[in-house]
């Protein structure tokens, strides 16, 4: 039987890490993953997966195609950590700086 392309590898096609700082304890890493689409009958879906919070996640989210299941995975995974009381409570950081404040930007390497 053939490898799979992905054998050994991630199943992700993209994750991140925050980090939630609780009201006492160490931080704690909120990990939030997309998976690349694949055809489910007549649609397609994306798995998405969230741990680290108070409600954790692990599901299909379908499009009609496959572009708009990776849209609608993205967009699940933005309401799912915003929409979180370690959000609400203005308690979780990326890259150091909190989600209430603007997100930082990586300036573009020049060619």
């Amino acid at each position: 039987m053939p490898k799979r392309i992905t054998e050994g590898k991630s199943p992700w096609l993209a994750e991140r890490h925050y980090h939630w700082h609780p009201p006492s304890g160490p931080p704690r890493l909120v990990t939030l993953c997309l998976g690349p689409p694949h055809q489910t009958g007549g649609d397609w879906a994306c798995r998405v997966n969230v741990t680290g919070l108070e409600v954790e996640s692990d599901q299909l989210v379908h499009g009609m195609d496959a572009l708009q299941a990776l849209e609608l995975g993205i967009e699940f995974l933005a309401l799912t950590l915003t929409r979180s009381k370690e959000h609400r409570a203005g308690r979780i950081t990326l890259f150091d700086v909190p989600l209430t404040q603007p997100k930082p930007v990586r300036k573009a390497r020049k060619k």
